[in-house]
């Protein structure tokens, strides 16, 4: 950071956060140019810009500024910022794959199993949810790799549900996912869950509720 007396730039700030409660758009943006004299880290600039712009509702310029941020921490490799900035843009617009996508990236990079956990469900559902049933079958693959059965059970089971109103869906791939969903539920325990499960099938597909039926009684054996 570059050398500013300590008066002057406690002062900065304090005006800063004065305009904004103000209101005050562009005075504010004229402090910031000038505080930001005396910020060296690029990427902290971006950010403080963009934290601005928000406070002022310019959700589009603001998502500009952070998305920068963001990549000049990454770039730098302070990983943690950039997965701060990752999130409140997550946040932000939850449906954005493109963030999901960098923070299982920079979770992964850290080590932190379960925020990569976290987020692959959350990519899934966002797939899921697109009715992009390739990109959330690859998804729930990540999953399966990273997590225990119990622990992904409702997601096989959203997926066999969805695939099931498909009408040209492979049975194949319906009945692999309602097994998986049976298993999980069995392996931690969740009987109610796994009741709620078969009696939707029930009222859905009575034939795929007598196979789910079937895998509940041999995994139980087992």
């Amino acid at each position: 950071m570059k050398h500013v007396p300590q008066d002057k730039y406690n002062v900065a700030w304090f005006t800063l956060a004065e305009c904004i409660a103000r209101g005050e758009k562009v005075r504010a943006l004229g402090v910031y140019r000038l505080l930001s004299h005396s910020i060296d880290d690029m990427a902290f600039r971006r950010q403080l810009e963009a934290d601005i712009l928000l406070a002022f509702q310019d959700k589009d310029d603001a998502i500009v500024k952070y998305k920068e941020a963001a990549f000049l921490y990454k770039k730098n490799g302070k990983y943690l910022e950039a997965v701060a900035v990752y999130e409140h843009l997550r946040d932000l617009d939850p449906e954005k794959i493109e963030y999901i996508s960098s923070l299982i990236e920079l979770y992964t990079q850290l080590r932190i199993n379960s925020k990569v956990t976290t987020n692959l469900k959350l990519l899934f559902e966002v797939q899921l949810h697109k009715l992009d049933f390739e990109m959330a079958e690859q998804t729930l693959s990540e999953l399966d790799s990273c997590a225990s059965q119990s622990q992904t059970a409702h997601q096989h089971q959203q997926i066999s549900f969805a695939l099931m109103h498909d009408h040209y869906h492979n049975q194949d791939q319906v009945l692999k996912h309602i097994k998986a969903a049976v298993c999980g539920f069995l392996q931690g325990d969740d009987n109610r869950a796994l009741q709620k499960f078969l009696s939707s099938l029930e009222a859905l597909n009575p034939s795929y509720a007598i196979d789910a039926c079937k895998y509940a009684q041999e995994e139980s054996k087992n």
